[in-house]
């Protein structure tokens, strides 16, 4: 059982494809119209400007609700109950808005959501009995609630809220012991790669429809964790600061590993980008090796930091103008022409095809996955 109606999701995935092919003139107007019968209605989902203005609203009126507890808020049933019974009551109204008003992330529900995680936070504290021993404790307690909402709503920053929560716990249960102090980049790294993997994999599968916006953002968190661990300014600073070291940070144990992660990681992204045309590897290999290049300048400063700039900055430039000039034409499959919905292209299967001959009375399908190539985050074949 799930909050949001998925019939309604799919009506808007299967519309936005439409409208896509519309565009590139695969089908006709009429063909895409006798779509759009077949699929609606539709969720309410409104522009970025009016979802901060919804987010915004509702987080002020949550918090002015809160005012008629101020009588019992000094007594200690208070200081415990009162926050989770306050998220119990948004629960249950945010469930009637969702079927009523049939919202899906429309700036209302995402402010509830994340009022409902904060409002549990006195209760789990106490459950954990946070202390600095095991702070651990406070992570692990907190999941239970976490997955459920992940489960049940699908949202993305609590998704990826909910993947640094296990980082968290993973990475303070090895600071418990020598060896995990020694190995933390490699677990942290660890961990990373396996969430990537599980979601890489579940993207592939039609059930993954419900959460796939949720899905995309973990993809991109786990990737960019996984290189992170592994760069050496991240785990020499990282490292003095977990030990109280002073500045300079001294050399940590490994440096050439590290040095070597440091750079071999964003080539493997960008290898990844072109084997699978995935823009998302594309992008954070690109953000990554430049994090590199900064990197290797911060500790090994080869020209003066202001030209350091000026040439990083000429060489994208020239770098962006080439690219836009080599890719007038498809090359490895990649071209320079963007799209508004490049990650429908993935999933285009057989909706198309198979509506544009039907009746406005035929019931609908669902979407059609597997026959793309993915490379998770939205990438795909064409864009």
């Amino acid at each position: 059982m799930k909050a949001y109606n998925e019939t309604l999701l799919k009506n808007e995935w299967v519309q936005k494809l439409a409208q896509d092919w519309t565009q590139k003139k695969l089908i006709t107007q009429p063909q895409r119209e006798n779509i759009d019968k077949v699929y609606s209605p539709l969720p309410y989902r409104p522009n970025w400007f009016i979802w901060i203005g919804l987010f915004i609203f509702t987080i002020l009126g949550l918090s002015a609700a809160t005012v008629i507890f101020l009588p019992i808020i000094d007594t200690q049933f208070a200081e415990t109950f009162l926050g989770p019974i306050y998220g119990l009551g948004v629960l249950f109204f945010l469930n009637f808005l969702i079927k009523d008003r049939r919202l899906h992330f429309s700036g209302i529900d995402n402010a509830m959501l994340y009022a409902i995680v904060l409002s549990f936070a006195p209760l789990i504290m106490q459950i954990a009995d946070l202390n600095y021993q095991a702070p651990w404790l406070l992570g692990l307690a907190y999941l239970p609630l976490l997955l459920f909402l992940i489960y049940y709503y699908g949202e993305p920053l609590i998704t990826v809220g909910t993947f640094l929560t296990g980082l968290f716990i993973v990475a303070s249960l090895a600071m418990e012991f020598v060896w995990g102090k020694l190995l933390l980049p490699f677990i942290a790294m660890l961990y990373a790669g396996a969430v990537w993997y599980f979601v890489h994999q579940f993207l592939k599968k039609e059930q993954s429809f419900y959460w796939k916006t949720a899905l995309e953002w973990t993809h991109i968190a786990a990737l960019s964790v996984f290189y992170a661990a592994g760069n050496y300014f991240v785990v020499r600073e990282g490292n003095a600061a977990l030990n109280d070291l002073p500045d300079p940070s001294p050399e940590v144990a490994l440096a050439g590993i590290f040095w070597l992660l440091t750079f071999v990681i964003p080539l493997l992204y960008l290898y990844a980008a072109i084997h699978w045309k995935s823009l998302t590897f594309l992008v954070l290999g690109s953000i990554a090796l430049l994090a590199s290049l900064i990197t290797l300048h911060y500790y090994y400063p080869f020209i003066p930091g202001d030209w350091a700039t000026a040439l990083l900055g000429l060489a994208g430039v020239v770098l962006v103008v080439w690219l836009m000039r080599y890719l007038k034409e498809i090359k490895n499959g990649f071209i320079y022409k963007p799209e508004a919905d490049s990650e429908l292209a993935i999933l285009a299967g057989n909706i198309i095809a198979t509506e544009i001959g039907q009746s406005a009375t035929d019931s609908p399908q669902g979407p059609k996955f597997g026959g793309g190539d993915f490379g998770g985050g939205g990438s795909g074949e064409g864009y």
